[in-house]
């Protein structure tokens, strides 16, 4: 690939990048502005101009498109915009404010100003305190209960680190409530991101299929060595669960727990 087209891949990489770091707020315009200002009014040498530096170097080597394309090489295709979180924008936002506020003499004027700052927050800003944010618990956790429920079953018949297969929605629920149940989850498992190795891609074509066909997913779940398997209540299920040679232990208002006991009859 010529270096004109790892440039310009790498252009289109940041573009991305500050499209999700920036999101639909006006913080990111502010801080360019206030960097600028910063910039002007620190004097050589000072802590203002220290800050500057390094914002600018930061910004000089996260926006670099070979550094971008780069980093997407190793495994940071996904989360390459995050890195800009290295940013210092709300330290370079204040001391640009407190700088600005310390040159001026007359005191009415700084409280004006200072004023005009807020409302310019509220304005960019949005509110923290919404139902969105904040809402009711079901449990200390802060995880569904049906979730615990159905690991609650699992740990008290195990009594020990066990390898579960269970449908995706509940699948990190589970890993936040419990480390001994260990299963598949996690961004591949559930997004299908890249890396995301075949067998897997198997596994969650079976489990997502509008019906589930259970001799296919018992031959996933032997070949891998799980222990207990997890199907929702309302499934739609090819086979007979019991005649593969698993045994339900326990239910839930929306899931069936089911224990491997022995191979499937003839």
């Amino acid at each position: 690939m010529k270096i004109v087209d790892l440039f310009w891949e790498g252009i289109s990489i940041i573009k991305q990048a500050i499209s999700w770091y920036k999101g639909s707020g006006k913080l990111l315009e502010l801080f360019l502005i206030m960097l600028v200002l910063l910039l002007i009014l620190s004097e050589k040498n000072s802590f203002e101009r220290r800050i500057v530096g390094y914002t600018i170097l930061s910004i000089v080597v996260l926006c670099n498109p070979f550094v971008a394309v780069i980093l997407k090489k190793i495994a940071l295709e996904t989360v390459y915009w995050r890195t800009l979180w290295i940013l210092p924008m709300s330290v370079d936002i204040i001391v640009a404010i407190t700088l600005i506020l310390k040159k001026i003499r007359w005191r009415w004027l700084k409280i004006l100003l200072s004023i005009i700052f807020l409302g310019i927050f509220s304005i960019i800003g949005k509110p923290v305190i919404t139902n969105e944010n904040y809402q009711d618990t079901e449990n200390k956790y802060k995880i569904p209960n049906e979730v615990i429920k159905v690991a609650d079953i699992i740990l008290n018949d195990s009594r020990r680190e066990v390898k579960v297969i269970a449908p995706e929605e509940i699948s990190t629920w589970i890993r936040e409530y419990s480390a001994e149940i260990i299963l598949q989850y996690g961004r591949g498992y559930i997004y299908g991101y890249n890396g995301w190795n075949a067998e897997n891609d198997y596994l969650q074509s079976i489990l997502n299929a509008e019906v589930i066909d259970l001799p296919k997913l018992d031959e996933v779940v032997r070949l891998w060595g799980y222990e207990y398997l997890v199907l929702g209540e309302q499934s739609a299920e090819i086979g007979d669960v019991e005649r593969l040679g698993y045994k339900l232990i326990g239910s839930t208002q929306q899931y069936n727990v089911f224990r491997i006991e022995k191979g499937a009859e003839e």
